[in-house]
């Protein structure tokens, strides 16, 4: 996925907010076993403040490993791990987990 973010109105940081913002994302999954599909995922956007520091002036990207454990018919554990690509743009690590009722 792709696209582009109009930020418009607020009033935090007001003057150095960037008006638009660009974003995309992909992933890759594989049905390992009929109980486990493994993830790669790498989502980024471009700078959402025009600042010198690179916490806030910086496009972002981060890379995401993980998968999803079907527990029995109607529950699936979701398990991920983020590490930040573009250093200091984003937490170093995240971890996620989920449990969601689905149709497998």
């Amino acid at each position: 996925s792709a696209g582009v973010l109009l930020i418009d109105g607020g009033d935090v940081l007001e003057n150095l907010r960037e008006d638009w913002v660009a974003f995309g994302s992909t992933t890759l999954s594989w049905q390992f076993s009929p109980d486990l599909s493994l993830k790669l995922q790498l989502d980024a956007h471009s700078a959402l403040y025009d600042s010198a520091t690179t916490e806030l002036g910086k496009a972002s990207a981060q890379f995401i490993m993980g998968g999803a454990i079907r527990l029995n018919k109607n529950w699936v554990l979701d398990l991920a791990v983020s590490e930040v690509m573009a250093v200091d743009t984003a937490p170093d690590g995240l971890f996620h987990i989920g449990l969601k009722k689905t149709v497998w």
